[in-house]
């Protein structure tokens, strides 16, 4: 009988141990992996067929141990878990009455001695489980970048392209000559050095290597080569020279980049008036409204499917994720004033009041004594300052329908602008390179419109062709309106 009750007592001191053991794992688990233990993984009963998970490695619940640190962090974990009373967990201690005897006393003390001891063990197999699933990931075999022989600088494109009969190439590939990225280097007024948050790069390596990753969509295994930089480093030398751009062109992204061009607004609006000509050997086609001054328009950035808040980024009229940006076209082929990111469900009418359009052309009207207005599609309120056409719902008579089809051919003009920030940055228009919890998105976007704009000031583009304004210079684009106040 007594062999019975052993055998009986014997099952739950090995369940005790069991539940030690899993505890001990949580508790480091939830003490260096805070995201994996809010997450854990499924049970395999809870998937499909068509949603089988594949047997997860020992080293990958606590891949983010990456050093001795995190392995030392394991080890403190640990001792200060065993420090608890093993008595509390020693279910023959607990049970035990308090007998007066001497003999109950000791065997109550061996009871709690051996509950401490099996605790313990407990623990130090634990805190070596933990050791060997920290160091695993050192002997997985690691991915290796064949990385070219020379990084970029002016030197090394000048002995590539310093040819005149390269330039089509750099261009194809920087979306700049090679003078020309020189002249564009100093306009920018950039460091010597920039910041990429882990080290300093020379400004000429990082403006190349962003105008290289944002003119065609690319992986970054494949630039590793013509670069000369790791992948990993070549993600950080981008990402670090659009916030440089982003921080330092300010006055090029707010309502400053439009109020400079108050002074040039009679000569867009007689530009308007006047009307456009798609070639030299075409007539100007008369424009009915005297007092615009250019043409506003939102455009949707795709994106990737984001793994949360789905529904913030999905556009019901396009059925796909998306972005908006609100862009205003000037005659002269300049984009000022990017706005956005915006939600891709809502409406360009509450972009364009997030935006501050409407009050800085009311105080740019009010410093010129003439009410001047921006053109835009039906989607858009009307105001003393925004035109749009008429209502297509109506029956319209014979002038408002010429009215419609005159200005229609000017309005165009917005969307060669935003072809052309797409065209020749193509990274933007890259739907799975566009993930919204992960890549900046809410930078690409105005620091490529800037460059669209120096682009035009060099080169010259189909809006300024069409109304016949010249683009001002490169070197006064990028200092206009940093003198003005910012509201």
């Amino acid at each position: 009988m007594e062999l019975a009750e052993g055998a009986v007592e014997a099952e739950p001191v090995a369940l005790t141990e069991r539940l030690m053991m899993n505890l001990v794992l949580l508790n480091l688990q939830q003490a260096l992996c805070p995201a994996l233990a809010t997450n854990p993984r499924p049970r395999p009963r809870q998937l499909s067929r068509t949603q089988a998970m594949p047997p997860l490695q020992p080293w990958t619940t606590l891949d983010v141990m990456r050093g001795s640190r995190m392995v030392l962090l394991a080890l403190l974990s640990s001792q200060a878990l065993s420090e608890r009373p093993g008595a509390d967990w020693d279910s023959s201690s607990s049970s035990g009455g308090s007998g007066s005897s001497g003999s109950s006393r000791s065997s109550n003390e061996w009871e709690e001695m051996m509950g401490r001891a099996r605790w313990n063990s407990t623990v130090a197999t634990g805190s070596f489980a933990v050791l060997l699933q920290g160091g695993a990931y050192r002997h997985r075999s690691r991915i290796t970048y064949k990385i070219g022989p020379e990084r970029y600088s002016f030197a090394r494109l000048q002995r590539d392209f310093g040819r005149s009969d390269c330039d089509a190439s750099c261009k194809a590939m920087f979306r700049f000559t090679l003078p020309d990225l020189r002249r564009l280097h100093c306009a920018l007024r950039l460091p010597a050095k920039i910041s990429t948050g882990h080290n300093l790069v020379d400004s000429e390596e990082a403006l190349l290597i962003m105008l290289r990753r944002l003119s065609y969509p690319a992986t970054l295994a494949t630039l590793a080569w013509p670069t000369g930089r790791h992948p990993a480093q070549i993600s950080r030398i981008f990402n670090g020279m659009i916030r440089h751009l982003h921080s330092s062109l300010t006055h090029l992204r707010d309502s400053r980049s439009l109020e400079c061009w108050g002074p040039h607004f009679p000569r867009f609006a007689a530009a308007i008036h006047r009307g456009g000509r798609r070639s030299r050997r075409r007539a100007y086609r008369p424009m009915p409204l005297t007092n615009c001054v250019g043409f506003i328009d939102g455009s949707n950035q795709y994106t990737d499917k984001p793994g949360m808040y789905q529904h913030i980024l999905y556009n019901g009229h396009k059925r796909a994720h998306c972005v908006k940006w609100q862009g205003i076209m000037l005659p002269n082929g300049i984009m000022p004033m990017p706005f956005g990111p915006v939600h891709g469900r809502n409406h360009d009418a509450l972009m364009l009041e997030y935006s501050g359009v409407i009050p800085a052309m009311r105080r740019i009207s009010a410093r010129l004594g003439c009410d001047y207005q921006l053109y835009g599609d039906p989607a858009y309120p009307l105001s003393p300052y925004l035109g749009a056409p008429f209502p297509s719902t109506i029956l319209l008579n014979g002038a408002e329908a010429q009215f419609n089809v005159d200005m229609s051919r000017s309005r165009i003009a917005v969307e060669w602008g935003f072809g052309k920030v797409k065209g020749n940055f193509a990274y933007l228009d890259f739907e799975k390179g566009m993930k919204p919890y992960l890549n900046d998105i809410q930078r690409y976007w105005p620091v490529a419109q800037i460059l669209t704009n120096c682009h035009t000031c060099l080169y010259g583009n189909q809006t300024s062709n069409y109304f016949n304004l010249p683009p001002p210079q490169l070197e006064v684009y990028l200092a206009m309106g940093s003198n003005l106040p910012r509201y």
